[in-house]
């Protein structure tokens, strides 16, 4: 149970990278280009995915201490 849950942890971990690499990318695209709604709009859902995998993170940590 607790290999499981440490797994899980590493993989929420590597999603919460991984969004935030992409709301970064997709901010320096924004500057970059002139199309400003739609690179607006993959930041907000960029941002969104980054919060949702650190919050699901947080809690499979705090499961993996309590376990």
């Amino acid at each position: 149970m607790k290999i499981a849950m440490l797994v899980l942890q590493v993989i929420l971990l590597s999603l919460t990278i991984y969004g935030t690499t992409c709301f970064w990318k997709s901010a320096s695209m924004k500057q970059a280009e002139g199309d400003p709604t739609m690179k607006i709009r993959v930041m907000i859902i960029d941002g969104f995915l980054t919060i949702i995998f650190g919050l699901f993170t947080i809690i499979a940590h705090l499961a993996t201490s309590y376990f």
